[in-house]
């Protein structure tokens, strides 16, 4: 989390942001002091002091508002703060949020961040398995926050060399595991992928299990030249990693996605060879680049990983963009061909409905 993320007074307020007025900033927390000033020496509250503490307000209101928290769930939250000094910073809140002497103003941004990460959770969850993994998602935050046995489990499972900074993020030592909230975007990251496996089925779960185990062993990224750089199956799209260096500096660069790509390009093969076998193939017209004036025929399967996997010379790269366009042409006129006759069925059906009732 950044220093502005962690600290709503370090947020700008832009000419576009309204400021709350006087009458509506809460004097939970301190955000409302009428009368400022040591004891003793207390004064009414200036226009300047007003505007102050109303600016205050505003940017920790726009912070929780980034945090997925409404103004009303805010002003709930700061009237829960605990009025014991000692159970600030820590009643309530996930032990690996908690923090000594926090002020009442510290405890409700502990609250907020707690819901904050909670909230991504069960979004992530949602968008990768629906509701029912959005509840475990929550579930399994909640456990990384509060339980520090749950977060080594996780930890000892992670191979050391996705634990960079552009992979997992996390810390070489377990005691670092044990007191930091840092690593638990990491060790979340490392469950959900284990539960985004496990919903392709049983053997997909035990293949990126061996994934690990063997990114584990190796000590280093294991780096598949094989995999594209963006290829899809029914709508979901995996793009080329986050880099514009060469493939082989990136997967070095993002070992876990990296990994996750190619476990994902051997599933998706998987499954096309699944639906359709090997019988069901599919000709390609010879090109001007084929050899002879032979067509091509492919299988689903090879055709799948033909259509994604770009030639790197290119000699090779004519051929393949020849073959799509011939791909592409013979497909659109069976397409055309199907609508045809689709629409003669539909013609000839109808007048067979209607020449009875004509001739009668």
């Amino acid at each position: 989390m950044s220093r502005q993320g962690e600290d709503p007074s370090r947020i700008v307020l832009s000419s576009a942001d309204e400021v709350v007025p006087w009458k509506d900033v809460p004097e939970e927390c301190g955000f409302k002091i009428k009368q400022p000033g040591a004891r003793g020496s207390q004064r009414h509250a200036t226009a300047d002091d007003q505007l102050t503490q109303q600016m205050e307000y505003t940017k920790h209101l726009n912070w929780a508002r980034l945090c997925g928290i409404n103004e009303e769930e805010f002003r709930r939250i700061l009237g829960g703060v605990p009025q014991e000094q000692v159970k600030r910073g820590s009643a309530d809140i996930a032990s690996c949020l908690r923090q000594k002497n926090a002020t009442s103003r510290r405890h409700a941004i502990l609250v907020c961040q707690e819901a904050a990460l909670r909230t991504v959770a069960e979004e992530v969850g949602r968008e990768v398995g629906g509701d029912e993994l959005a509840k475990e998602a929550s579930e399994q935050l909640s456990e990384l926050l509060s339980s520090e046995s749950v977060r080594l489990s996780l930890f000892v499972q992670a191979p050391g060399c996705w634990c960079v900074k552009g992979g997992l993020n996390l810390p070489a030592d377990s005691w670092k595991i044990s007191a930091g909230l840092h690593s638990v975007p990491g060790l979340f990251e490392m469950w959900l992928r284990q539960a985004g496996a496990a919903l392709m089925g049983a053997g997909e779960e035990e293949r990126w299990r061996k994934t690990c185990f063997a990114a584990a062993a190796n000590r280093r990224p294991i780096l598949d030249i094989n995999v594209p750089s963006h290829f899809s199956l029914d709508g979901a799209v995996v793009g080329a990693l986050p880099t514009g260096r060469s493939h082989e500096v990136s997967r070095e660069l993002y070992p876990t996605l990296s990994a996750w790509k190619a476990f994902a390009w051997e599933a998706a093969c998987a499954e096309v060879r699944a639906r359709f076998g090997d019988e069901l193939e599919v000709r390609v017209p010879a090109t001007q680049h084929s050899d002879g004036d032979q067509s091509i025929t492919y299988s689903m399967s090879q055709l799948y990983v033909r259509i994604h996997t770009v030639p790197p010379n290119a000699l090779d790269l004519d051929r393949w963009k020849s073959e799509l366009h011939a791909l592409h042409g013979t497909l659109t006129w069976q397409a055309e061909l199907l609508r045809l006759c689709l629409a003669f069925l539909f013609v000839l059906a109808w007048i067979r409905s209607a020449a009875p009732r004509a001739l009668s």
